[in-house]
Formats: C-alpha cells, structure tokens, sequence
C-alpha cells in the first residue's frame, strides 16, 4: 500500500475517526491495527517477524532493566543483537554470503545452499529502531517501556514503518503515549508537508525513472552524454524519491499531532561529505554513529584507528542499503571521502578548499555524490564499472553538437510529453523543466521556515495548492512505482 493510492486515504480516515473518537488508553492499539492492516498489504506473512522483533526487544528491554546482575543484562542484551541481526542475515543476506563462497571455491551449478526468500519490508528499518531502544535501555538512556501496546505502536508505527525515518524511544514513544488532541493547524502543516512530499515523489522521482532505469539497464546501448545525464538524474530521482517519502510520513504522523524526525537537511547544499552525511538519511547517519563508530573509538583514537573505524561504518552502511558488492564500494567511496577530507583538513589543499565559494563547493560536493551514486543505482558490479567506462567515452568523441542542438530539439516539443521518450531532448526537458524549479524552491526554503506560506492571504494559498495538484495531475508517471528505499 502506497500513500498516494486510493486506498490508503480510505485506511488513514477510518484511523483517524478511531483514533481521535477513543480514549487516549486505547490509541496505541488503533496505532497498531492500522499499521498491522498497512503492512500485511504488503505480506501478511511478514507480520509474524514483525511480531516477533517486537516481542523480544519489547521482553529483553524489560529484562535488562530489572536486573542489577550486569552478566543477566548483558546475556539480555546480546539476545536482542543475535535475534535483530539474525532476522537481517537471514532475509538479506544469507543468499548473498552463500552464493559468494559458492564462487570463492569455484563451484558450479546449483547452489543448494540458497533459502529464495522475500526480503521482507522495511526490516531494514524496525530491526535498528528496536535494537537502538534495546541498547538506550543498556545504556540507562532510555527507561524501558512497561505497556506492550505503547511500545507495539511504536515499532510498527505505520506512516514510518517501511522507510523511516528510524526514530528513537525519546522522540516517537514518548509521543504515542502522551498524544495530543486534534488541531486544525496540525492538519493543515501536515497536509501541507504531504502534499509537497508527494509531489517529490510522482511528479519528479517517477518522471525521471523513466530516463534513469533505460540508461543503467543497458549502458553499453547508451551514448556517453546520455549515461552523464542520467547519472545527474539519478541524484535528483533518489532525494526526491526518498525525502519525499520522509515529508509524506511526516505529513501523515503530523495531522495526528505526532513530529517526526527530520531525515533531510538540504543534502544537495552541503560543502563537504561530512557535512553531506549530516544532511542526508540523518536517522541512519547517526544511528550508525552513536551505536557503531563511537563504541569503536570514533575520532578519539589514533588516526589509524579512526580511518579504520570510518570505513568500517561506510562498508556496514553500504551493506545495509543491500546485498551487494556494489552497495558495499558504494559505502567504501564516500568513507574515502571523508578520510581523504579529514587527511587534507589542515594543509594547504584544504585551506584552498575552504576558501573557495560556497556554491563552487556545493557543485563540487554535488558531483563526488553523484559519481558514487553510480555504484548504488547499478544492478551489479560489473554493471556499475560498463557505466563509468560508457561515460568515459564523452573524452574521445566529438559530443559539442548534442549539447548544442539539445535545447534546440528540445523546443519542438510540448511540456506534456516530457517522461514519454529517452530521446537525449527529453533528458533536457526533465532537467529544465523537472529540476531546475526544485532546485530554485530549496535554495529559497534553505533560509525560511517550513511553513513558508502561512502569512500568505487564504486566495495566494488556494492557488499554490491548486497549481500543485494540477502539475501533479499533468506530470503524473503512469504506474507510479514504489519508493526506492522499500527494498531496504
């Protein structure tokens, strides 16, 4: 079930009819039929682990809290690890490892080791929410949750529950358990935020697909500008796919009256990738971060170690987006970065660097992305490798004529037919007509609140919203595919 689909507003009405006629007690039940009903759409079968991960984080929280004994904590502890990473390595990874080892020792044929399993949706992303409030228990962080219904609703929150953002038990428990009564300006914000999220989604995100998927399906077919635009496509597909996902979850949990956890900062703005990082997914940066990097040692050991330990998070990162070598260098890529930013921080390379202007960095910072972006978007490896090798080709061939006649073509067609063909005009249309007003609307929201629009006169604010849903309407992909992240 997606947020755009019929049926989705017809499930969120019906909660928000039971969720605000109920007495604050039974709220989180509400919560947890919804969501339950939201996710068994996808599988019903998958709710058993959903289930499960629940309980036993939901037992061992418990557990550890009530013990003074360190090694009854600690045995908690580890139980919660080995279930939540088991559940990973099992439905994520265990073909992956096998059918590696099955080619490290040259064997042939049918590997009979494989388990052919659906990677189930979003275990990705409810595994790391209660393994982290498993861990703030251990830690004294976080008291443990005494109501199983409390901390089942957090879990399986829906509008949150297949691509994050990963919250913590301070910022999403605490809510489910004090919720707040129904306000007009909580509808109208999150409305507002959905809206704008869904617009990410269907009218650039899904538009753009189609340039995107043809060029890193068969890049031997494609000529070198084409891969160079695609690739620039791509960066702007995946934020406006996975940031638009985040407005319309926050959107929905905020007409509730619940906030949810910023996962995008303006990513495209940043001036280093470190500050990128800090920008981009911010839930899973810093979950990483405080769970991994920082038990490592983070930065407070020897340079060694602590070159060791950013690429350790990188390569894990990598690994969590999916089961493949090429997630893995894409992870590798942007930990090298960093280390190579740390190494230059303070000679004469990084003087320069920081002296630079701010939009010079911004394009620079904007271009390493995208070039290892390459490695996430491509099916494989070896696919990723053809691709860099095609877009190499725009060096040995005479390309200044496409770029040339591009607009020139271009103007030969009408805006509604952008998205209908891969022809290289269409790549111009979807970057001029597509990008560049997303581009012009983050610079501006960069410096101004959220709600932007809610000095503006009532008929100013009608007209917005109408020309929205008319561009929406317009530039409408057919098929409206799921978003990304879900197959994390």
């Amino acid at each position: 079930m997606l947020f755009f689909e019929t049926k989705f507003f017809w499930l969120f009405f019906a909660f928000l009819i039971f969720y605000f006629s109920v007495g604050k007690k039974y709220r989180p039940i509400v919560i947890i039929v919804t969501s339950y009903i939201f996710y068994g759409t996808w599988d019903w079968r998958f709710l058993s682990l959903l289930i499960a991960s629940t309980s036993v984080d939901y037992f061992s929280g418990l557990r550890i809290e009530n013990s003074k004994n360190e090694h009854v904590r600690k045995r908690w502890l580890l139980t919660s690890i080995i279930f939540n990473i088991g559940l990973l390595g099992i439905f994520k990874y265990f073909d992956f490892f096998a059918s590696e080892i099955q080619s490290l020792f040259g064997v042939s044929g049918e590997n009979y080791l494989l388990l052919n399993v659906i990677l189930p949706a979003g275990i990705s992303f409810y595994t790391f929410q209660t393994l982290g409030y498993v861990i703030d228990v251990y830690r004294r962080q976080q008291k443990a949750e005494t109501s199983y219904w409390n901390f089942a609703a957090f879990v399986s929150f829906f509008p949150q529950l297949i691509a994050g953002p990963i919250e913590r038990a301070h910022v999403l428990l605490e809510q489910i358990k004090n919720p707040l009564p129904p306000k007009l300006s909580n509808f109208y914000l999150g409305t507002r935020l959905f809206l704008f999220g869904m617009a990410k989604k269907i009218v650039i995100a899904d538009n753009l697909a189609k340039f995107v998927d043809p060029a890193f399906a068969d890049p031997a077919a494609q000529d070198p500008v084409t891969l160079l635009l695609a690739a620039y496509c791509f960066s702007f597909q995946i934020y406006c796919d996975f940031s638009g996902y985040t407005d319309m979850a926050r959107g929905v949990a905020k007409i509730i009256g619940i906030d949810l956890s910023i996962n995008f900062n303006f990513p495209y703005f940043a001036q280093s990738i470190r500050s990128f990082w800090q920008r981009w997914h911010i839930t899973l940066y810093s979950w990483f971060r405080d769970y991994i990097y920082r038990p490592l040692g983070g930065s407070r050991v020897s340079s060694g170690q602590t070159i060791r330990n950013i690429l350790i998070i990188f390569a894990i990162s990598g690994l969590w987006h999916g089961a493949g070598w090429q997630f893995i260098v894409w992870g590798l890529i942007h930990g090298t970065y960093i280390c190579i930013e740390r190494a230059l921080e303070e000679t004469i390379v990084g003087r320069f660097f920081r002296h630079l202007p701010a939009f010079v960095k911004c394009i620079m910072i904007f271009h390493f992305v995208t070039f290892a972006w390459i490695f996430f978007r491509s099916p494989d490896l070896s696919s990723a490798l053809a691709y860099l090798n095609g877009i190499g080709g725009i060096f040995t061939q005479d390309w200044t004529i496409s770029w040339i006649t591009v607009p020139l073509e271009y103007a030969t067609y009408t805006l509604p037919a952008i998205g209908q063909s891969t022809a290289m005009p269409f790549y111009f249309a979807a970057l001029l007509v597509l990008v560049a007003p997303l581009v012009v609307c983050e610079y501006f929201a960069k410096s101004r609140p959220v709600g932007f629009d809610r000095t503006w006169p009532v008929d100013a604010r009608v007209i917005l919203y109408a020309t929205l849903a008319l561009v929406m309407f317009w530039f409408n992909a057919e098929g409206n595919p799921a978003f990304i992240y879900f197959q994390f």
